[in-house]
């Protein structure tokens, strides 16, 4: 039986910048900015800015607007 398929499941744990764009469906300077803004968590590997996914899920739920009927 095979699991179904998620969007998490189709990413890392630890997200590049251009990941982490693709994953919240922004731009990399987006991202950017957001990262000075510290609407977003990272850290750094030697030059490389690694994002956590759990960071970009809780940016995700932060500014999730709620549905009008």
């Amino acid at each position: 039986m095979r699991e179904k398929q998620t969007a998490e499941s189709n990413y890392p744990p630890n997200l590049r910048v251009e990941q982490a764009a693709e994953y919240i469906g922004v731009s990399r300077m987006q991202v950017f900015r957001l990262l000075r803004a510290g609407e977003l968590g990272s850290f750094r590997v030697g030059r490389r800015r690694i994002i956590r996914r759990a960071d970009c899920d809780e940016y995700i739920e932060r500014n999730r607007v709620p549905a009008t009927h």
